[in-house]
C-alpha cells in the first residue's frame, strides 16, 4: 500500500549552529559525513515514502534537486513553523507524515512512522526531558498536550519530530491551520496545531523509546550527533548489510 507523503520542515536559518548554516539550511548541516536531509530522505524512501515535499526559506536553493518537491515559506524569517506546515496545507488536507529537519533518526523510526495506524505522535518514553524539550502528555491513553512548557514529571516523554496524520484527520488539522493563521497565531510551533487537533480527535502516542535519533539544535546536540548517534546508526546498518 502506497504510503502518505511527506511534509519535511526545513525553513529555518538553524542560528543556534552559527556558521554551519550560513550558506546552507539546517537540513543541510551533514553529521557523520552526511547531509541530514540526504540521510532522512534515504531512510524514509526505504520505509516506503514515495512523495516528499520539503518547505524551505533560508538558502532554499540548496535543497533543490535533491529528490523532493519543494514549496517556498516566504514568511520562514519572521514566523514560526506553524507557518510552514500551513504553506502546504493542501498536502496535509489529505493525510500526510510530517518530519523536521533537524532530526538524525535511524532508519527503524522511518518504519515505525510508515506502519503508525491513525493519527500518531512518536514519542521516546525512555529519554528525559527537560526544559527545551517538546514534551507529550497523555489522557485516556491518547495524546492529550504537546508542548516545551509541560512540567517534567507529567510528561511521558519527548515528541521527536515525526508524526503521521491520518487522512480522515487531515482536512480538519488543516482547517487548524488556517484558523491559527487568520487569527494572527503564527509565532508558535505546528505542535500547537496537533495538540488542537488532539482536543479534539483522538490522537495516538506512538512509544519508541531506546531507538537512536537527535535533535540538532546547537554545536552540543552536533557533537553528539556526530560522536554518538550516528556511529551507533552506522553499526545498526552494517548489522543488516
Amino acid at each position: 500500500m502506497a504510503q502518505l507523503p511527506v511534509i519535511y520542515l526545513a525553513a529555518g536559518r538553524g542560528s543556534r549552529l552559527g556558521d554551519l548554516c550560513a550558506d546552507r539550511p539546517k537540513a543541510l548541516v551533514e553529521v557523520g559525513g552526511r547531509p541530514l536531509a540526504d540521510r532522512a530522505f534515504e531512510y524514509l524512501r526505504a520505509a516506503g515514502f514515495e512523495r516528499i515535499v520539503a518547505v524551505t526559506g533560508h538558502a532554499a536553493e540548496r535543497l533543490a534537486h535533491r529528490g523532493a518537491e519543494t514549496v517556498f515559506n516566504d514568511r520562514w524569517a519572521t514566523e514560526n513553523n506553524v507557518t510552514s506546515l500551513w504553506c502546504v496545507r493542501d498536502v496535509v488536507e489529505g493525510g500526510c507524515a510530517i518530519v523536521n529537519c533537524d532530526l538524525l533518526f535511524e532508519p527503524e523510526l522511518a518504519v515505525r512512522l510508515a506502519n503508525a495506524e491513525g493519527t500518531a505522535v512518536l514519542v521516546d518514553d525512555e529519554l528525559s526531558v527537560d526544559d527545551e524539550s517538546m514534551k507529550a502528555t497523555e489522557r485516556d491513553g491518547h495524546l492529550a498536550r504537546l508542548h516545551k512548557g509541560i512540567p517534567h514529571e507529567q510528561a511521558v516523554g519527548e515528541y521527536i519530530g515525526l508524526t503521521r496524520v491520518d487522512p480522515a484527520d487531515g482536512p480538519r488539522l488543516a482547517e487548524i491551520l488556517e484558523e491559527f493563521i487568520a487569527a494572527g497565531n503564527v509565532h508558535v510551533y505546528y505542535e500547537d496545531a496537533l495538540e488542537a487537533l488532539a482536543a479534539e480527535r483522538p490522537v495516538r502516542i506512538e512509544r519508541v523509546g531506546g531507538r537512536r535519533w537527535v535533535e540538532i539544535d546547537d554545536r552540543d546536540d552536533l557533537e553528539k550527533a556526530n560522536e554518538v548517534i550516528a556511529p551507533a546508526i552506522a553499526r545498526l546498518e552494517a548489522a543488516r548489510a
